[in-house]
């Protein structure tokens, strides 16, 4: 089983949305899944040694990250 870090910044919603049914499908695999926001993750300081994966997810503003 993998401890697997879903860690994403959505300005609208939809990343955070994308992100739940990564978080989900992962878990309904078997694996140990996380999701945070990374504003979250910087303001707890939250350890990413922890995790065997990091799934990042941006949302996408005017053609950029």
């Amino acid at each position: 089983m993998k401890k697997v870090l879903v860690l994403y910044w959505s300005h609208d919603g939809h990343t955070a949305r994308g992100a739940r049914t990564i978080c989900e499908t992962i878990g309904a695999e078997g694996h140990c899944a996380e999701m945070m926001n990374v504003i979250e993750a910087d303001r707890e300081g939250v350890d990413l040694d922890r995790y065997d994966i990091i799934v990042m997810g941006a949302a996408i503003r005017y053609g950029h990250f």
